[in-house]
Formats: structure tokens, C-alpha cells, sequence
């Protein structure tokens, strides 16, 4: 899904949905969103050029064998930080055990989206209201 809205193949062409998509699947271990995530931080796709952000996955990406990656990171040089760019995409464990019924998703939904709109992590936020 993230190739398909960072082009619009088949759907409008929406940068920040491929980002989404492409976060999701880098969360849960895809190796092409971990090249595709640094590809949009290094060149500015739809996100503000972050190269700490880049350096994140394309390190990832290179260590999983991707060629262009290792490429891409001796051309933007520097060392790896440790921001990633998705904090913003709710990964609690609890979640998928206790957060079944679709207000809930809403829920969930929502603080994502605020998440991302304001830079704040998702994790922190549902955490916060769950305590509340």
C-alpha cells in the first residue's frame, strides 16, 4: 500500500499515507518499507529531509543485504541516530488483546493521526489515557 499511494497506483497519490504504510510495514519487520522509509527521509518525499531519520533504515536495510542502501548511506555519510520517524504509529502489545471493538480502533485511530500532526508518540498518548 505504501508504493501504491507514494506513486497513486490505483489510488490518489498521498505521501503521507505512503509513509504510513510504509511505517507499518517497517514496524513489523519489511525490509523494502526499511529502504523505502530512509529513500523519503533522504530526499524530502512527502516529509521534511531528515538524514538521522534516513540513516535509521537505510542502515537497517543495508544490514539486511540491500545494496542501495549501503550506497545511499556512504553518499549522506554521518553516524546513525536513533529516531526512526514513526513514533507516531501505535505498537503497545495490549492493544491487539484489549483494543478489539471499533470504537476503541477509532480510538486508536485518532491519537495516530493527532500523533502525527503534532509529532508526539502514539505509545506515550494511548498509554496516558489508558492509565486516565
Amino acid at each position: 500500500m505504501g508504493v501504491a499511494y507514494e506513486n497513486g497506483e490505483g489510488v490518489s497519490r498521498s505521501p503521507r499515507e505512503a509513509r504510513s504504510w510504509y511505517c507499518r510495514a517497517a514496524i513489523q519487520g519489511l525490509e523494502d518499507a526499511w529502504y523505502n522509509l530512509g529513500w523519503m527521509y533522504v530526499n524530502g518525499c512527502g516529509v521534511a529531509p531528515d538524514d538521522d531519520v534516513a540513516r535509521y533504515w537505510l542502515k537497517k536495510s543495508a544490514a539486511a543485504g540491500n545494496a542501495q542502501a549501503a550506497q545511499v548511506l556512504k553518499m549522506i555519510g554521518g553516524k546513525s541516530g536513533a529516531r526512526n520517524g514513526c513514533n507516531y504509529v501505535a505498537t503497545l502489545p495490549w492493544l491487539k488483546q484489549r483494543c478489539t471493538d471499533p470504537d476503541c480502533r477509532n480510538i486508536v485511530r485518532m491519537v495516530e493521526n493527532l500523533s502525527q500532526e503534532y509529532d508526539l508518540d502514539a505509545n506515550l498518548v494511548l498509554s496516558v489515557i489508558r492509565f486516565e
